[in-house]
């Protein structure tokens, strides 16, 4: 089993995946390990950010092995590669504080501890893991790394709704929290475009991956969650000048987004 001891200091590809699970479980986490790689070999990258970049695929792959599945059933191992993937496949950024960032946007929110630890060792405290973990992500990588997973990890929703409560704000919970995970989504866009793209691609592997799933509870759910998300990106990537960094979400990502809404999220609402 991976450790926090043996991965932090090796920038190697563990050789026995199929002694962490299941072989069938990791085939397609191995056909994805390929293809960063070949990202890498095509890139114009020092062996040092080679290495900061295949460094972070391996705590990445230790940090979230125990977490569930994805709703689709994928090992969640899987989903911070797809990202990081999409984000130099797709949109055509490859550098490798983005990697490296894409490779970590979920672990600050869903397990700070663990990060802390393969980045370090113990925590200094039980009390602000976050920002701990921050911090080790600037030391150990960067600090540009630092700030853009700081940007892409979601605030505390429920903290945010008490404090809505005590300014007297009645909509109801789920609504609510929806509506501030949209302002999230969006001040990422008007803080950092770079954030706003890893940010991009983890929602079209979330939102758009829904077409995928039969129906449930769970998918309603995320229905809800994304659908306002989605109606507004499609604005604005509709809104895209052509000499902006972002015109590359004007093509066939906005095409097959469009798609994916019409199908999937316009037949299910009213009004946004």
């Amino acid at each position: 089993m991976l450790t926090p001891q043996s991965t932090s200091e090796d920038p190697e590809k563990p050789q026995n995946l199929n002694g962490l699970a299941p072989s069938s479980r990791l085939e397609a986490t191995d056909k994805l390990w390929a293809r960063l790689d070949a990202v890498l070999d095509s890139s114009n990258f020092t062996d040092k950010d080679r290495a900061q970049v295949i460094r972070a695929r391996n705590i990445s792959f230790a940090v979230h092995l125990g977490q569930p599945d994805r709703p689709d059933g994928q090992p969640y191992v899987n989903h911070p590669l797809e990202v990081a993937l999409c984000v130099a496949e797709r949109f055509k950024l490859v550098d490798p504080d983005v990697l490296v960032a894409a490779l970590f946007h979920d672990a600050v929110e869903d397990q700070p501890k663990l990060l802390v630890e393969f980045l370090g060792g113990a925590p200094e405290s039980a009390e602000g893991l976050q920002a701990q973990a921050l911090d080790r992500l600037s030391k150990k990588f960067s600090p540009m790394v630092k700030q853009l997973v700081g940007l892409l990890t979601n605030p505390d929703f429920d903290e945010l709704i008490v404090q809505a409560r005590q300014k007297g704000v009645q909509t109801p919970d789920a609504e609510l929290k929806n509506s501030l995970y949209k302002d999230h989504f969006f001040e990422i866009l008007d803080k950092n475009e770079q954030a706003f793209l890893i940010k991009l691609a983890d929602f079209s592997q979330n939102a758009m991956g829904l077409e995928k799933l039969e129906e449930s509870a769970k998918k309603e759910k995320l229905l809800a969650k994304y659908r306002p998300v989605m109606f507004e990106v499609i604005k604005r990537l509709e809104d895209i000048r052509d000499e902006s960094n972002l015109s590359c979400l004007k093509g066939e990502f906005l095409v097959e987004i469009k798609g994916v809404y019409n199908r999937v999220y316009s037949s299910r609402n009213t009004s946004e």
